[in-house]
């Protein structure tokens, strides 16, 4: 019986060490599919394969496509603040974070400003 407090066994119930050849597969599929996922981390490749069942095939498809998605969206890595200068300026929150960081949320509120509708 295994449990998730079992250091052979991760969250999904599956053993670690099938997890690590599923993932070196998908790895392996990517790479001959002409793409790369080496600045990536295994949990971030370990996203597509939940969402595809485990299937390390579809996962490197999946990727593929979000990768490129991805690139042509953001060709830096990011998208800098002079493209976003009116969105900037509406002084909102816009929350971003990696899976590994925590993060903590501060809200403010001048006297002027409140969340609900006023009452005219």
């Amino acid at each position: 019986m295994s449990t998730s407090s079992n250091s052979n066994t991760n969250t999904n119930g599956m053993e670690k060490t099938q997890q690590t050849l599923l993932l070196t597969e998908m790895r392996k599929l990517v790479v001959k599919q002409g793409s790369s996922a080496e600045h990536y981390g295994d949990p971030m490749l370990l996203r597509f394969l939940i969402t595809s069942s485990m299937d390390p095939t579809k996962a490197a498809k999946m990727w593929i496509k979000w990768k490129k998605w991805r690139e042509e969206i953001a060709p830096l890595g990011y998208i800098p603040q002079s493209e976003i200068l009116d969105q900037l300026g509406a002084k909102k929150f816009y929350l971003q974070a990696k899976a590994s960081q925590q993060l903590v949320l501060l809200f403010s509120f001048s006297k002027t400003t409140s969340m609900f509708a006023p009452k005219d």
